[in-house]
């Protein structure tokens, strides 16, 4: 993938506030407030789903279909670091509305760097 095909900078609104439980846990989100994507290779509705969550781990929704097909082979490839924040919510119970900053930075790693990033990643996992 280069790093043409997704935008240095987007705005997207997230899709899926309302379901699994997801509604409660946009009470206490602020503007600015920086958040974490995850991939979901696994996920039955979609193999390119990308979760957004808050910094302490909890389910706000999902970027939508389309945008995750550009998202998810950058976030796959280890090439690029996203940096979101919350540029607005509404927090409704029923339906809250969250719409994020993406910003997309190319890494050009040296092998140096991206074997510290592997060892890192272990170290978090075990």
């Amino acid at each position: 993938m280069s790093n043409l095909e997704i935008q240095r900078e987007e705005i997207i609104e997230i899709v899926g506030t309302q379901y699994e439980g997801r509604a409660i846990n946009h009470a206490d989100l602020r503007l600015q407030q920086k958040l974490v994507m995850k991939r979901q290779k696994d996920n039955i509705h979609d193999a390119n789903a990308i979760l957004m969550l808050t910094q302490d781990g909890k389910e706000l929704g999902f970027i939508p279909k389309g945008q995750a097909s550009l998202y998810a082979p950058a976030m796959d490839s280890d090439k690029y670091r996203f940096d979101v924040e919350i540029i607005k919510t509404e927090y409704d119970p029923v339906r809250p509305i969250l719409i994020v900053r993406i910003v997309a930075e190319f890494q050009n790693l040296s092998e140096e760097g991206a074997e510290r990033r592997v060892v890192s990643f272990i170290q978090n996992i075990v």
